[in-house]
């Protein structure tokens, strides 16, 4: 248990270990909590010219919203995941082609599980890279 406390307003969270990510919730909501990059690292593309896109939590897929061979924009849902009684969208990371589609609805999903896979288009010519 973590109390927080700001301009006299106290805020429990209830806070747990996972590896190396460290979940922390209060009043109905719960946040993943990691160590990032270096900015440096993330500045530099270190992502590739593909996106996969995983899940941001356990739980369950409740809708898929593409299949392979889609053209998908950067921030477009790709796949719905329910946990601990809220929908998550997770989106496309850069836009491109779905190349693959790893879930159905109703099933189970760990943390950071790849959920489905976007390759990157090529700006001028749309091909995949």
């Amino acid at each position: 248990m973590l109390t927080l406390e700001l301009a006299g307003v106290s805020v429990r969270f209830t806070v747990a270990a996972d590896g190396d990510v460290v979940w922390v919730g209060a009043e109905g909501s719960a946040w993943a909590v990691r160590e990032a990059a270096p900015e440096s690292a993330r500045a530099s593309g270190a992502a590739g010219s593909h996106g996969p896109v995983r899940s941001p939590m356990p739980g369950t897929v409740q809708a898929v919203h593409v299949a392979p061979g889609d053209t998908v924009v950067a921030g477009q849902p790709v796949v719905t995941v329910e946990a601990m009684k809220m929908e998550y969208s997770v989106a496309a990371a850069v836009a491109g082609v779905v190349a693959t589609v790893r879930v159905r609805p109703g099933q189970a999903v760990a943390l950071e599980e790849v959920l489905a896979e976007v390759h990157e288009a090529d700006p001028a010519t749309g091909d995949r890279r």
